[in-house]
């Protein structure tokens, strides 16, 4: 009898340590075209720790695919492209969005949406409660908090919490001014929803921008942040 006691209270506990687990799950996000992304907490938020890289607004209408330089400078309505117009990293580093398309509101998955600077705020306090919002460059911290720990995101040797934060940046570069395509290995740019905004990290070091007031043809990446 005491050997049966035994085995129940086994299987019991390997049950609640498999329970235990699944709850433990990276959160996932799926948009329209049904792409699938993880999404991270930090502090109050939960973000898309990837790029986006929907073709579709989240009520199924298609975005246009402008690669041509010129069309992409003096478009006014929504449009997106790869950097430099090859999709071979299309998962990976996700695509560039101009403001046209981040103001539809339509942007993200139903339930998430673009951040504003109000929120962008949020997340670097939570990550540097230091970080001061009259200087150009935000805090010397978080950057590398957020920034992906993958090689081709060039660190700061003296930092020691490299993607602390699960969010997983990338240096995806943007689309600027004559639908020329640069910064790539160099700047990550998030779009913001207020003002044309963006927030920026440097690969170079553990610095963060913020920016408000951009061209709308600028074509920059995109995380969503999860409804409260």
């Amino acid at each position: 009898m005491t050997q049966r006691k035994n085995i129940t209270w086994f299987v019991i506990i390997i049950l609640s340590f498999t329970a235990c687990g699944e709850k433990e799950e990276t959160m996932k996000v799926t948009d329209f075209d049904g792409n699938t992304y993880d999404a991270v907490q930090i502090g109050n938020q939960v973000w898309m720790a990837e790029n986006l890289r929907t073709t579709k607004l989240n009520n199924g209408v298609p975005i246009p695919e402008l690669k041509e330089s010129n069309s992409w400078h003096t478009s006014k309505k929504p449009a997106y492209s790869w950097y430099e117009n090859d999709t071979s990293e299309a998962t990976k580093v996700g695509a560039l969005y101009n403001y046209y398309a981040i103001e539809t509101e339509k942007l993200c998955p139903a339930g998430w949406h673009v951040p504003t600077v109000k929120e962008f705020k949020e997340l670097l306090l939570e990550l540097d409660p230091q970080s001061e919002f009259v200087r150009h460059e935000v805090s010397y911290t978080a950057g590398s908090m957020l920034k992906s720990d993958v090689d081709e995101f060039v660190h700061n040797e003296t930092s020691n919490n490299k993607n602390q934060s699960g969010f997983s940046a990338i240096p995806a570069g943007c689309r600027s001014f004559g639908g020329i395509f640069t910064e790539r290995g160099q700047m990550a740019i998030f779009g913001g929803a207020d003002n044309s905004s963006s927030m920026s990290l440097r690969a170079s070091s553990n610095s963060v921008f913020l920016r408000e007031k951009a061209a709308k043809y600028i074509g920059v990446s995109v995380r969503c942040v999860r409804d409260n």
